[in-house]
């Protein structure tokens, strides 16, 4: 095993989701909208991109996410790259293994764009 390897074993991938707008209010506010909810304990953690492991690249994703009145992720797009390609399309991909619940406006479901940050750290 050369020392490539052997650092790549040492190291542990960390992988954290910060939610910027998913802690909604638990009742609708004055005008009526309740936000849309991201279920985070929902998603399955997404993968490390083998490059960037190997290359020990970390960053911040930030992403938009459009889910709609049903509850299903329509769109998703990087707001704020992290500065590395392979770690941005990795939280793309992450973000679709999330449940969500959709927005409301006057007790009627609505779709909404959403933002969350992916955080992605070597330890």
């Amino acid at each position: 095993m050369n020392l490539i390897q052997q650092a790549l074993r040492a190291a542990v991938p960390l992988f954290a989701m910060a939610a910027m707008v998913a802690a909604a209010p638990a009742s609708a506010g004055a005008d009526g909208h309740e936000r849309a909810r991201a279920d985070f304990r929902s998603c399955a953690k997404p993968v490390y991109p083998a490059g960037a492991l190997k290359d020990k690249r970390t960053g911040t994703v930030s992403l938009g996410f459009l889910v709609d009145a049903d509850g299903k992720l329509v769109s998703s797009k990087v707001n704020e790259s992290s500065g590395h390609p392979d770690l941005d399309d990795a939280a793309l991909e992450g973000i679709k293994l999330c449940k969500f619940e959709a927005a409301t406006q006057d007790g009627k479901p609505v779709k909404e764009w959403m933002q969350v940050r992916y955080v992605w750290t070597l330890q």
